[in-house]
């Protein structure tokens, strides 16, 4: 399973950029529309905003550095825990105070265009945004429990790493290549043959 890692993560990186993407557009779009109105402030699109350009500044660019340049900072194991936790909490306060405002229940039936466009957004927005969540952290916790196991099977570089790099080995285990191994003495005495001659 650890060989696919590198191969998840590409996926999950690249759908959760694009739903970024959107979210992003979407509330800029809610902003542009509650811009001026009196107690329209829309703080989820704000959110939405923010975490989608935190997302499409750091995501991509960990995708390419890790198959550019090997050993880089923030490729490593320990960088990418870190900052794909504070990014799905973060997905999780944008879905969370979206869906904190939509009273629609996903209903967004309007006779007025611009009421049903915006409440179609807002349950946009809030799909996308629980979908990013649940992918970060699936992956978060698949790769903290890769990284787990590899530290345990003795590989104490796990978390300056990349996952590119340590996929090779099974399930994140220790290099078996890097371990002394006793050497072979020839034997003191001389082999037995398999038949004795009487």
């Amino acid at each position: 399973m650890s060989s696919l890692l590198p191969l998840v993560r590409l996926v999950i990186f690249g759908i959760v950029s694009l739903f970024a993407l959107i979210v992003m557009a979407m509330s800029a779009h809610i902003l542009s529309l509650t811009h001026g109105v009196q107690g329209g402030s829309a703080n989820f699109g704000g959110l939405g905003v923010a975490v989608g350009v935190l997302t499409l500044i750091t995501l991509p660019p960990m995708i390419v550095i890790g198959r550019i340049r090997s050993g880089a900072m923030p490729t490593f194991i320990v960088v990418e825990l870190g900052w794909i936790g504070f990014l799905w909490v973060l997905w999780l306060a944008s879905a969370g105070t979206t869906a904190s405002i939509n009273g629609t229940g996903g209903n967004c039936a309007s006779s007025n265009h611009l009421a049903s466009t915006v409440c179609g957004e807002v349950n946009a927005i809030e799909a996308f945004g629980f979908l990013n969540w649940l992918m970060l952290m699936a992956y978060w916790l698949v790769l903290l429990v890769f990284s787990i196991r590899g530290l345990q099977s003795g590989n104490s570089n796990i978390w300056t790493t990349s996952v590119d790099e340590a996929h090779g080995s099974s399930n994140f285990a220790h290099d078996k290549s890097n371990v002394l191994h006793q050497p072979n003495y020839a034997s003191q005495y001389p082999p037995m043959n398999a038949t004795h001659h009487a």
